[in-house]
């Protein structure tokens, strides 16, 4: 007979009114699972908060501010419990150690011990810190997914001192994709502690549509070849690189159109360079979209682009696979895990301008099955990542 599990999910990334697209591949993951039957899920989503005396002069944490104190999100009750915080990096462990003191009087109202799994997402060692002291007072199983970054991988030597008694302290470990998972390994933890599974993406939301329709509802232009990419406008996802290959593809494609969907950290920066090499005109930033009207712009487009110099297993390339476009990536993290043909796409080298040009040039050359990627694409439900969840937390509770 199949228990009933109640889970408490922990994660700093995740929707609310303030922030609708926050984390909302965690919020994904939370739907498939509490879909399965006999299993109930409640979020806790700390929130920063910068006291108002500081708040102006960071320029930070307005936001945070506005978020509501608990919200219904899809069935899902949510909670957004302030922590305490004063920004920049030098204060990041201090961050961490800090989370279970200042919600300590949240978790005595909230009841911890209602539940039979604790479930942290991570990209710092933080909120598997929480995690760890709710288990050091309630006895609860503990489950923490890595989704990577710089947290699994951190550069200074305390960092990694806490992440690895983070590491230590949890029952399973899933890691959501094979290169975070030889990293948690690296901690010298049991390699049957840690579970490998994926992300994924919704095959109902995400299916190929008519391109010229999509152009149409966007107003984009029939005539053009457009490339789209879907991350957040920082370093780490090489745009830079990006906005160069660009300019070499036009040289060739006069008509190429790049869209840059996702939040503006180095926008800025981005549109400067792209006026220095001659190619604003091509290149249309759409800020940050809903996460219902992303269908529609990866439809829209010819080819899917994500140069990324790290990841773990961008939910971005997944869901642009399952709308049936081919990828141009970069061969990093869990991305060679999910390009291992070329009939879906092409892996270039990180910060290599000139293979990324000349990949680009291909895709949009090259005469692609469209069907034939996005039944490819399918295989990354979420509902095959959740019935892998539900068996570690049975695993867990037998």
């Amino acid at each position: 007979m199949t228990r009933n599990i109640n889970v408490l999910v922990i994660s700093r990334m995740y929707p609310s009114s303030a922030k609708p697209i926050s984390g909302t591949f965690v919020h994904d993951q939370v739907l498939a699972l509490s879909a399965h039957e006999h299993c109930r899920i409640t979020v806790i989503c700390p929130k920063p908060y910068v006291p108002a005396v500081v708040r102006t002069r960071l320029r930070r944490g307005m936001s945070h501010a506005l978020t509501p104190r608990e919200e219904n999100i899809d069935g899902i009750p949510v909670f957004y419990p302030k922590v305490l915080s004063f920004g920049g990096d030098s204060f990041h462990i201090m961050k961490g150690l800090s989370m279970p003191w200042t919600l300590r009087p949240f978790m005595r109202e909230f009841r911890a011990a209602a539940f039979d799994i604790i479930h942290a997402h991570m990209s710092h060692f933080h909120e598997g810190w929480f995690a760890k002291e709710i288990n050091k007072t309630f006895g609860k199983k503990t489950v923490l997914t890595i989704h990577g970054g710089a947290g699994i991988d951190p550069p200074r030597r305390s960092r990694k001192f806490f992440m690895r008694k983070t590491l230590e302290s949890a029952d399973r470990i899933i890691a959501v994709s094979d290169s975070i998972k030889a990293k948690i390994l690296q901690y010298g933890l049991d390699e049957r502690k840690v579970t490998v599974i994926g992300n994924g993406a919704f095959p109902a939301m995400f299916h190929p549509m008519d391109k010229t329709r999509a152009r149409q509802l966007l107003g984009l232009p029939a005539e053009a070849r457009i490339i789209v990419s879907v991350a957040t406008l920082m370093e780490a996802k090489g745009l830079r690189e990006l906005i160069s290959a660009l300019s070499e593809v036009k040289k060739s494609v006069p008509r190429v159109l790049l869209i840059l969907i996702g939040a503006d950290i180095i926008k800025n920066d981005l549109m400067r360079q792209a006026d220095d090499l001659g190619v604003t005109e091509s290149v249309l930033f759409a800020g940050s979209q809903p996460h219902d009207k992303i269908p529609l712009w990866l439809n829209a487009s010819e080819v899917f682009v994500l140069p990324s110099h790290q990841e773990g297993m961008p939910v971005s390339l997944l869901e642009a696979l399952m709308c049936g476009k081919p990828v141009v990536a970069t061969a990093v993290g869990g991305i060679t895990g999910i390009l291992t043909s070329r009939d879906y796409g092409i892996l270039v080298e990180p910060r290599n301008v000139g293979q990324l040009s000349r990949a680009l040039l291909e895709a949009l050359g090259k005469d692609w099955r469209e069907e034939r990627i996005a039944g490819y694409g399918r295989r990354f439900s979420w509902d095959a990542a959740a019935r892998k969840i539900r068996a570690v937390y049975e695993d867990l509770l037998a």
